[in-house]
């Protein structure tokens, strides 16, 4: 008699763990999540991604200028709080950068609502606050700037039911970007030369110019003086340095 239900327990444990770890992962949506997260672009043509998250910021009006100097081409990915507390600082000098993006056919994206993350785990991971509704931030976006957005890129990593769900009504592709080819903050500039001559066809860079809610954080400056080395190393190779939504439109019609 005891010894059937151990057996009976020996049975039931795993079985009970394996139905409590898939409802774990539904309710994360993390397979779902995966599946749509565009880390690269294709291998088959001569062109690589490059994108900046944390902006807008004051020093990407020198970075975006020696951008288009060069013929180099980016998706910033900007953060609604951010973008209000730059034109509420000086709305004009936030005018001439829209018109240096213009200018230079870049693209500028969604990075959420919120400049500041929280530093709890569980409520920056799994929990999508109300405000940062993503199709809300695409209304936005379009209404500000006369595009429809095409991308969003969290600010900080995100999953969840609810993140899943908003992401995919909202018609928005989740943009990650390359896991080799991430460049955070404290990085040293020259890690930029070093991508530029290594990427792959296809490779979409992650950087950063800015800081969280820092308005004129700097390093966008720093970066903007590379930028003519980064453009002779393209040139080199015979790559061309585009925005994400024009890389990943390439993908399809390889499809």
């Amino acid at each position: 008699m005891i010894s059937n239900l151990v057996r009976r327990k020996a049975i039931w444990i795993p079985v009970t763990a394996a139905i409590v770890v898939l409802v774990l992962l539904w309710q994360t949506a993390i397979i779902e999540i995966m599946f749509i997260t565009r880390f690269d672009g294709p291998q088959e043509g001569n062109a690589i991604g490059l994108s900046f998250d944390d902006g807008p910021d004051w020093g990407e009006e020198a970075l975006i200028s020696t951008l288009n100097d060069t013929g180099i081409r980016a998706t910033f990915f900007w953060m609604w709080e951010k973008i209000e507390l730059l034109r509420s600082e000086d709305n004009e000098r936030f005018e001439r950068i829209l018109n240096l993006i213009e200018d230079g056919d870049h693209e500028v994206a969604i990075h959420g609502y919120f400049c500041r993350g929280s530093q709890n785990p569980v409520s920056r991971f799994f929990i999508l606050h109300e405000q940062e509704n993503i199709g809300d931030l695409k209304t936005r976006y379009y209404e500000l700037f006369g595009k429809e957005p095409q991308l969003y890129r969290s600010h900080g990593p995100r999953a969840g039911r609810q993140f899943y769900n908003s992401l995919k009504n909202s018609g928005l592709e989740l943009a990650f970007g390359s896991l080799k080819y991430q460049i955070s903050i404290t990085a040293p500039i020259n890690i930029f030369v070093e991508y530029f001559q290594s990427a792959k066809p296809g490779t979409i860079i992650c950087a950063h110019d800015s800081r969280n809610c820092a308005t004129d954080y700097g390093l966008a400056k720093q970066i903007a003086q590379i930028v003519p080395e980064l453009g002779e190393i393209a040139r080199n190779r015979k790559l061309d340095v585009v925005t994400i939504s024009e890389l990943l439109r390439v993908s399809k019609m390889l499809d």
